[in-house]
């Protein structure tokens, strides 16, 4: 069931996901070459957009273990460090699971304060390769 959430949740969100997904070669290359670490961070990060969307597609109504149950299992956690007097709590989760941690904080009386973003990744600019339009090749 979930594989077909998934299914559909693309097909109802296609521009979620990148348009132009790299193969196994294009993923082997990019793993053999001298910058590997860097390149495969844009891969990946290029496709960090369209997660949000399409896991709200796959969660439905009744959610998912990916998400929902698992967020369930912090909330307990998290009420456990309250009443045991802690108030310096930190949850490291990924964005896909903050839509639903959101509504579940404020449904305890947490408030939004403010926000800040944090640099997870320093990347140095990408270096444009020319193609030759005839052979394909640098």
């Amino acid at each position: 069931e979930l594989w077909l959430r998934a299914v559909k949740a693309q097909m109802l969100n296609p521009d979620a996901a990148p348009a132009n997904q790299p193969g196994l070669l294009k993923i082997m290359e990019i793993l053999a070459g001298k910058d590997s670490a860097v390149e495969f961070k844009r891969l990946i990060g290029r496709t960090f957009d369209g997660v949000e969307v399409l896991m709200t597609g796959i969660e439905g109504e009744n959610g998912t273990v990916i998400i929902t149950e698992r967020n369930k299992v912090v909330i307990e956690v998290l009420k456990k460090q309250v009443a045991a007097g802690r108030i310096n709590l930190g949850i490291f989760y990924g964005s896909a699971h903050l839509p639903d941690m959101e509504k579940r904080l404020l449904a305890l009386g947490f408030k939004r304060t403010g926000h800040e973003w944090l640099t997870a990744w320093e990347l140095p600019p990408e270096v444009k390769r020319e193609v030759l339009p005839a052979t394909g090749k640098e």
